[in-house]
């Protein structure tokens, strides 16, 4: 913005025209609607074509509470989209040698993958991982339809490397 921290109040004299009061109130708006526009430009919304309505709205969302999104409280969830994705592929895959759901949440909860992602932060390690992943495989999901097609692509195309690679995927995060 401006190098001035903020505008000096307006003053008019007992002898100034009406002229001159005009030029300092025209001086005025001139130098707000300029620092104005600097504001705006920095707060990435442009200095040639300006929406005021999104100057506004961006700067009411910073300030007033009722305009503010709410954030969830405590930490993140280890459980995105793609883990969930991923959990569905592998228990499809089990399911499809003849284990039953459970079984092959037992069984996924005791490789390297899932060890992993279910540690001492999610509270899940042992005997409870295979209760965990139970937990986060929702029938009826979309991301069991995008697990069963994802784990597919790669058992049809031969390609149980590339699926291998995904899965590792998980540890990383």
């Amino acid at each position: 913005m401006a190098n001035k921290k903020g505008l000096d109040p307006l003053k008019f004299g007992l002898l100034e025209t009406p002229l001159q009061i005009d030029n300092k109130i025209t001086g005025r708006a001139g130098e707000e609607y300029q620092r104005m526009v600097v504001m705006a430009d920095s707060i990435g919304l442009g200095a040639s074509v300006i929406d005021w309505y999104q100057v506004a709205l961006k700067l009411a969302k910073e300030h007033v509470p009722e305009l503010k999104e709410h954030k969830s409280a405590g930490a993140k969830s280890k459980w995105g989209v793609f883990e969930k994705v991923m959990l569905a592929g592998e228990i499809y895959r089990l399911k499809s040698t003849g284990l039953t759901l459970e079984q092959a949440c037992g069984e996924l909860s005791k490789e390297d993958v899932w060890k992993s992602f279910l540690d001492k932060k999610e509270g899940t390690y042992g005997s409870d991982a295979k209760a965990a992943l139970l937990k986060q495989y929702k029938a009826n999901s979309p991301e069991i339809s995008l697990g069963m097609k994802n784990y597919l692509f790669y058992a049809q195309t031969d390609d149980m490397d590339g699926w291998q690679k995904e899965l590792a995927l998980i540890k990383k995060k």
